[in-house]
């Protein structure tokens, strides 16, 4: 992994969920907390990955998948059940674009465990 790799992410996974909070429809400040929390999942993920000894690398992976296990549950509940809110179509297409912002960001996670 590189450092414009990383930078990539810092800025572009915090626009994605953005741009799919916006369309469910999620108030700001849930939106705020949201992307607050994937940039603490992006900045402790790469800690995790450059850190020098196993027991910080594996917390800060730890702190990480925290991050990133909140990050999904408020996807699949307050953003989904707002998205349904809005009408059947918007939440049918918030449905897809979660689902597989879900199954592949979820992989990441389980190759850095299997790589180390």
């Amino acid at each position: 992994m590189g450092f414009t790799t990383d930078i990539d992410w810092a800025l572009t996974t915090p626009l994605l969920l953005f741009d799919l909070t916006l369309l469910a429809g999620l108030p700001v400040a849930e939106i705020i907390v949201l992307v607050l929390a994937d940039e603490v999942m992006i900045v402790t993920g790469v800690i995790a990955g450059v850190h020098p000894t196993k027991t910080g690398k594996w917390g800060f992976f730890t702190f990480s998948c925290i991050a990133f296990a909140w990050v999904l549950l408020q996807l699949v509940t307050s953003g989904r059940s707002t998205a349904f809110l809005r009408s059947p179509k918007v939440g049918g297409l918030y449905n897809q674009i979660s689902l597989a912002l879900v199954v592949v960001w979820t992989l990441y996670p389980v190759a850095f465990a299997l790589c180390e």
